[in-house]
């Protein structure tokens, strides 16, 4: 099984690890994808970016790509909070706070991303559930439809041009 959250194997190529994403999260098949841009995000505040599995006290693995919130640095070790959040509400609500201590070779605060565009056949979504127990639908939006949260917004705001042309 690969990572999770989007993130690319060793030695796999960024759009050969889009198609496997898109395939393992929503179950879809994916005919073509082409690709669109990549951005760099460097985070000044308090938030990095896991690049090994890190663990919370609470036993929570933490997988490579997941955003987690820097409580404090001594040394080589820095504290963490993974936060899980309610963004259907304004201003979102906490739903869980897991916190744990990792080396700082475990971290990153800058991620570079890739973004694609794909033929998919939707007759193959399937929903999935998390590992906190909830069910996931996939549903597909027109780019002016999806309701973004935090930096999302951004990301889409700068491929939804040429998506747009797309069609």
């Amino acid at each position: 099984m690969g990572p999770t959250a989007g993130t690319v194997d060793p030695g796999e190529q960024p759009a050969d690890a889009a198609v496997r994403e898109l395939q393992e999260e929503t179950g879809v098949e994916v005919q073509h994808v082409e690709f669109l841009g990549k951005t760099l995000t460097t985070r000044e505040d308090d938030l990095a970016y896991t690049l090994l599995t890190v663990m919370a006290h609470d036993g929570l693995r933490i997988p490579p790509g997941y955003r987690v919130h820097v409580l404090g640095i001594a040394g080589e070790e820095i504290r963490f909070a993974r936060r899980e959040s309610d963004h259907s509400q304004e201003p979102p609500e906490l739903l869980k706070e897991s916190t744990g201590a990792t080396s700082s070779q475990s971290l990153t605060r800058s991620i570079e991303r890739h973004f694609y565009a794909a033929e998919v056949s939707l007759e193959d979504a399937w929903p999935w559930e998390g590992d906190d127990g909830q069910v996931w639908r996939c549903h597909f939006l027109e780019i002016g439809k999806v309701r973004a949260f935090g930096e999302q917004q951004g990301w889409l705001d700068q491929f939804a041009a040429r998506l747009r042309s797309r069609s």
